[in-house]
């Protein structure tokens, strides 16, 4: 086992080598400073998740019989109401007299699009291990954080509608996941 992690290591570190240089052709920069950090960043990021899988892997040996339906009602409720949510938000957009189309980015573009995949994980990760306060938790950050100043009264409360729309979808979403997760008779991990 230990010459396999050896050469695990050798290959992480020949790929590490590599990654600014890919960086720098992949995207265009053109300042020195920026893809130096971003490829720290990058190689952090990687390392930390290589350790923490193994970890992971070693606390934890073996995987339940139904790992693989568990991990697809995570992957579908991760990826399933970004399209509906999308779908939502072009309409409010649309129909909506003082929403430019500005305010809302359609697909990846817009940076809530990552938020709310990765949101709609830990949210149904909360609902699995018997966490569900730590949604309400999530909405008061996320609230705060969302707020907007210095547009027009109108068109700010009109975006912060479209942004309770979005996350109203985002979370039916989570709990047809949920449904799914109960009727499939996937675990719960209550907490004491």
């Amino acid at each position: 086992m230990g010459l396999r992690v050896q050469d695990r290591s050798r290959s992480l570190l020949r790929w590490a080598r590599r990654l600014p240089r890919h960086l720098a052709y992949r995207y265009d920069l053109s300042q020195p400073r920026r893809w130096v950090l971003l490829a720290l960043v990058n190689l952090v990021a990687v390392v930390l998740a290589v350790w923490s899988v193994r970890v992971v892997l070693r606390t934890r040996p073996h995987l339940p019989e139904d790992w693989v339906l568990q991990v697809a009602v995570f992957v579908a409720v991760a990826t399933v109401p970004h399209w509906i949510v999308e779908a939502f938000a072009m309409v409010a957009v649309k129909l909506g007299k003082d929403l430019r189309p500005g305010d809302h980015k359609i697909g990846f573009r817009n940076v809530g699009a990552y938020l709310g995949v990765v949101e709609r994980i830990l949210f149904l990760g909360a609902l699995v291990t018997g966490y569900a306060e730590f949604i309400a938790v999530w909405f008061v950050f996320k609230g705060i954080a969302g707020y907007r100043v210095g547009l027009p009264e109108t068109r700010a409360r009109r975006t912060f509608q479209l942004f309770l729309l979005n996350n109203a979808v985002s979370l039916a979403g989570v709990a047809l996941g949920w449904i799914m997760w109960t009727l499939l008779g996937l675990p719960i991990l209550r907490s004491k």
